[in-house]
């Protein structure tokens, strides 16, 4: 299996990742005091920084707001510009109790005041479009400036959908699955599928079959299956029994309807290995001895094993 793009020179395609630490004030309209305001962001691109260009990035990490907010899920992007649009646009949402608001703003570059322009970011609060506040947040280069330079990662990055790519080659006794748990964090409720591809040792024909079980927080386990239905071989991931496991797009029907699916997904991170990067590339496992298809479950998954 590919290890991911490459580039002209058959090098592996690198990413560009690294954290930074601001600190400022908040004024809230209606207060007469300013907050103080601190965010710890990691940026991640797909790609090496463009200093003569531009540079979409994604930011996850926390802000904190004293006695007001306190998010360690803070998310948005960035687009990193510094000479071609001459500036650096920061946008992140992130929640306050139950508000969700949104932090924009951008550091304005200028050749006339490099440090001061690349180092502070003037920004606008935002709730459902309007303005709740204003204030101005400040790289401290005293105390940071050495830890964000150690910051900087260039990672492989590649194409992830290479990993959800079928590895079956026609040998029998073989199981590949593909799987997903997801929890949602409004309702708390948690979300299991599996896709499966079973090729019997016994040399009969392979087939496609699965499940989808639905934990909510408060209220009883949903479960139902999909398949079997016959394997048809793709390039893409899991495509049978009227479900499709892709980059980028979950979607499906179990039991006639009992349970249907559409889900679209964005990559926040980099790839997890469970075992060395080799390995995914080049197997070296012998098929099992035997392989039999799973029984049905006698009784629902119980909501104790619930995915989070």
């Amino acid at each position: 299996m590919s290890d991911g793009t490459r580039g002209r020179s058959g090098t592996a395609a690198r990413g560009t990742s690294f954290a930074e630490t601001m600190l400022g004030t908040l004024r809230l309209d209606g207060e007469d005091r300013a907050r103080r305001i601190r965010l710890d962001l990691t940026v991640r691109a797909d790609r090496p920084l463009r200093l003569l260009g531009t540079t979409e990035a994604r930011a996850t990490g926390r802000i904190r707001v004293a006695g007001w907010a306190d998010d360690p899920c803070a998310e948005g992007e960035l687009e990193i510009s510094p000479v071609a649009r001459r500036r650096i646009h920061y946008r992140l949402a992130f929640d306050a109790g139950d508000r969700r608001l949104t932090l924009d703003g951008w550091k304005s570059v200028t050749a006339l005041r490099p440090v001061a322009s690349m180092t502070v970011l003037p920004y606008t609060l935002l709730e459902n479009g309007r303005r709740i506040g204003t204030g101005t947040l400040r790289f401290p280069l005293g105390t940071q400036f050495l830890p964000f330079l150690a910051s900087f990662r260039f990672p492989r990055t590649g194409n992830r959908g290479t990993f959800l790519a079928p590895r079956w080659r026609g040998e029998p006794g073989r199981t590949e699955v593909w799987y997903t748990t997801l929890t949602d964090p409004e309702s708390g409720s948690g979300l299991w599928l599996h896709h499966e591809l079973t090729a019997p040792a016994d040399g009969s024909r392979p087939y496609a079959h699965g499940w989808a079980a639905v934990f909510p927080k408060d209220g009883p386990v949903r479960h139902a299956r999909f398949g079997p239905a016959e394997w048809t071989p793709g390039t893409t991931g899991f495509h049978a029994a009227g479900a499709t496991a892709e980059p980028g797009r979950l979607t499906g029907t179990a039991e006639d309807g009992a349970l249907h699916w559409e889900l679209t997904e964005r990559p926040a991170d980099e790839p997890l290995f469970t075992f060395p990067r080799w390995s995914w590339r080049r197997p070296c496992c012998r098929p099992p001895r035997c392989s039999r298809p799973p029984a049905p479950p006698t009784t629902e998954p119980s909501p104790t094993t619930a995915p989070r």
